[in-house]
């Protein structure tokens, strides 16, 4: 089942992978080498999730969608 956190943005189980990580202080070449996917293919889902959302920076996103109590 999709998450639905702010701004409405439902995520999937890729985005909520690549979220993860990147809380846990991986950047973006870590994440995609951990997924298993290329550094351009992360890039490109973290701006969709910045546009979805609204935000200018992965560091904003981040915090739009902190989990409560972060």
């Amino acid at each position: 089942m999709d998450e639905v956190g702010p701004g409405r943005a439902a995520l999937d189980a890729q985005d909520r992978r690549l979220v993860a990580l990147l809380r846990t202080g991986c950047g973006a070449t870590e994440a995609a080498r951990r997924l298993g996917t290329s550094t351009a293919q992360v890039a490109a889902r973290l701006r969709g999730l910045r546009t979805r959302l609204g935000v200018g920076s992965t560091r904003a996103l981040l915090m739009v969608l902190a989990e409560p109590g972060d």
